[in-house]
């Protein structure tokens, strides 16, 4: 199923530019029509830090797809399945399937919506995430970027904290 279309890569161009950063829209219709975009954006969502690569809804539905059934495919009772792969295959297809379709129904947004693939997904303190896919809406980014950065430690050496208990 094919998830763009020209109308879609077009409603996502009359969509307000006072609500969505236009360099961000540009990217997004990019990645939609097929076109060169970048390899890896970075996106502030709240106070997450979200990396990606930017990929079209349809792309974004197939690595949905695809991590799907890789998910249950490994899973211990997909491990115990006992017919041959072809048939192991379609039993994992017919358990994904429903998921799937809604992903697929979902993909076509009415708003601009940033799919991304090869996701990094951290908050300031604790460890990173690692989705093989997300999704947010334009609007709801905070900041964006194309190129890399460094993450430098503070001067002064940090911070002691000292506690007490009696």
């Amino acid at each position: 199923m094919m998830v763009s279309s020209a109308a879609d890569v077009a409603g996502i161009a009359a969509y307000s530019s006072a609500d969505v950063d236009p360099g961000l829209i540009a990217i997004i219709q990019a990645t939609e029509a097929g076109q060169p975009g970048p390899q890896l954006i970075n996106i502030l969502v709240g106070t997450w830090l979200v990396q990606g690569r930017p990929v079209s809804s349809q792309s974004y539905v197939d690595a949905t797809r695809d991590s799907l059934f890789n998910s249950v495919w490994n899973t211990p009772d997909a491990r115990r399945f006992r017919g041959s792969d072809a048939e192991k295959r379609e039993a994992v297809l017919d358990v994904i399937q429903p998921a799937v379709g809604v992903i697929e129904q979902s993909a076509i947004a009415p708003a601009p919506v940033l799919h991304l693939v090869d996701v990094m997904v951290a908050a300031s303190s604790g460890p990173s995430l690692h989705p093989p896919v997300f999704r947010v809406k334009a609007s709801s980014v905070d900041a964006w970027w194309i190129n890399d950065f460094e993450v430098k430690q503070p001067k002064g050496g940090g911070s002691i904290g000292v506690g007490f208990s009696f």
